[in-house]
């Protein structure tokens, strides 16, 4: 069986360190948080700690973990901060969890949730709340949230998602064109009513379901 806790370190010292993820108490969140738990394939789990993209259900994948590091160190998540993570991404939800943010995760897919939530028990992330309804109307019930984070790739960002950040607030999510091969991470700033965007470096990242057809764009 695989060393998880060796893989663990050997992802933090040679992915994430070498591109500049440097925050201390992020690196320390990656060192904390079992990657492997959220992947129900024994023979997948052998890629938790590769830079991949891995599949972990129907239309769900969890991304990569350079990619996850280097959205959170963007979000600058802090204690006390109100996260909304769009899509059932177990293991993102436990690291913004683990940095201290209250974090509501948004699914349409109630198995998925539920099996995700279990493991999030299993392994003592109790700030994280899994809520179901449609994705691209976010979850305005909790709303206004410090940081609001896409679990895969989008097309478009509409404003129901955008009317629900925080002054001050962010979201953060990899843009992917039509093309499904080009995409950039961006990031979304709200100051006074007023919306700012931002490209952070180019990406790419599977699509998540609803958001692959261009409708109201806030870019």
């Amino acid at each position: 069986m695989p060393n998880y806790e060796q893989l663990r370190h050997m992802m933090v010292e040679t992915q994430l360190r070498p591109s500049n993820v440097a925050d201390p108490a992020l690196l320390e969140a990656f060192m904390a948080i079992p990657r492997e738990v959220f992947i129900a394939d024994e023979q997948k789990r052998q890629m938790a700690y590769v830079d991949e993209h891995v599949h972990i259900g129907d239309n769900r994948y969890m991304l990569s973990p350079l990619l996850v590091a280097r959205m959170l160190q963007a979000a600058e998540i802090r204690t006390g901060d109100a996260v909304l993570i769009v899509g059932g991404a177990g293991y993102m939800a436990a690291l913004a969890g683990y940095l201290g943010a209250t974090v509501f995760v948004l699914e349409n897919d109630r198995e998925f949730a539920n099996n995700t939530s279990r493991i999030l028990t299993e392994i003592q992330e109790d700030t994280v709340i899994f809520v179901e309804g449609d994705m691209t109307k976010g979850w305005p019930k909790e709303a206004p949230y410090s940081v609001i984070l896409f679990a895969g790739g989008i097309t478009y960002l509409n404003e129901d998602l955008a009317e629900q950040m925080d002054n001050g607030g962010k979201i953060i999510a990899p843009v992917i064109q039509s093309d499904g091969k080009n995409g950039m991470l961006r990031l979304w700033e709200k100051w006074h009513h007023h919306i700012a965007t931002r490209g952070l470096f180019d990406t790419v990242a599977p699509m998540l379901p609803d958001f692959t057809e261009s409708k109201d764009f806030v870019f």
